[in-house]
């Protein structure tokens, strides 16, 4: 529980901001237990939050209303995951993997979906059909470009070579 963490203990955090990254940190401080329903829906309205202090990469950062009885924690809407021990955060980046793992096991399909569903736009709406041609063909005049230059960039290092 979050309320039994004291000055020095450890704390495992999971930053999901930019990629995953695991990041250990160190209590410096934690508040009593208070009465704060804030930012958590829980069921039980006698709940108790703290605020915690924890020292990452040099630097003291706040987390304030973590429900009290918890062991681990969503915070800043789901992109940090604060754990008091290891194997809560083991069991999160287990569920992420997993995740992620059926995800690309699927992605031929998720490709197949997108195929069959702008062609059944192409037939409801005509707007849409007019925008993926002319889509289509930027997207073709802008690859045939880029096989010019390049062509163009072999012809002058060849010529430049003499």
């Amino acid at each position: 529980m979050f309320s039994a963490l004291n000055q020095g203990s450890l704390v495992y955090i999971l930053d999901k901001t930019n990629n995953l990254k695991l990041k250990v940190g160190e209590v410096v401080g934690v508040s009593q237990p208070k009465f704060n329903n804030t930012g958590f829906n829980t069921q039980n309205n006698n709940q108790t939050f703290v605020d915690i202090k924890i020292k990452i990469d040099g630097n003291v950062n706040e987390f304030n209303s973590i429900p009290s009885t918890y062991s681990l924690v969503s915070y800043n809407n789901g992109h940090i995951i604060i754990s008091e021990t290891k194997q809560g955060l083991q069991t999160e980046v287990e569920t992420i993997l997993q995740n992620s793992k059926q995800v690309l096991d699927n992605i031929e399909t998720y490709k197949n979906n997108i195929k069959e569903c702008e062609d059944i736009l192409k037939e409801l709406n005509p707007q849409f059909a007019k925008d993926k041609e002319r889509d289509d063909k930027i997207s073709s005049l802008s690859n045939e470009v880029l096989d010019i230059k390049s062509t163009l960039d072999k012809i002058v290092t060849m010529l430049s070579k003499n």
